[in-house]
This record gives C-alpha cells, sequence and structure tokens, in this order.
C-alpha cells in the first residue's frame, strides 16, 4: 500500500456496480493513465470524489493496495495541489 498524488482522466460504474478510476500518477509511481478499482465499501463515495476532481482538474491522493493496474483504490481525498 502506498499513497499517491494523481490526475484523474476517466471515472464510472460499470455493470455490476463496480467504479473503475483511470489515474495518472503526478510522481513517479508509473507513467501513464491506468484504471484502478474503487473498494466496494465506498465505491459511491469514490466516484463522487472523482466526478468532483475530473472537470474541476482538481487532483486527488490515492492509497493505492498496488500501483498495477486494476488494483483497488483503498482511500481517495481531493487536493489543492501537489
Amino acid at each position: 500500500m502506498a499513497w499517491y498524488v494523481c490526475k484523474v482522466g476517466s471515472v464510472g460504474p460499470a455493470e455490476d456496480g463496480d467504479v473503475f478510476i483511470k489515474l495518472d500518477d503526478e510522481g513517479d509511481g508509473w507513467s501513464g493513465l491506468r484504471w484502478f478499482k474503487a473498494t466496494g465499501a465506498v465505491r459511491k463515495e469514490m466516484l463522487a470524489v472523482a466526478l468532483t476532481a475530473l472537470p474541476l482538474g482538481l487532483l486527488v491522493q490515492a492509497r493505492l493496495a498496488s500501483a498495477t493496474e486494476y488494483s483497488l483504490i483503498e482511500r481517495l481525498y481531493i487536493r489543492r495541489s501537489a
């Protein structure tokens, strides 16, 4: 588990109710956009955070289970700046 400061590239629900958020790390964690899955218990709240950050161009601070694509987002917060 590690924390990353990211830009939100895309966000939305899947047919089964899961929420996926496409993130781009601002640091050295990875390069380019990757999909991550919101943790089930708070997926609607993470959807709201990502939907707020995306159109406003705000950064998010994400705690990820792994930087591997499609791993879980465990926490997600809006940041004012890097």
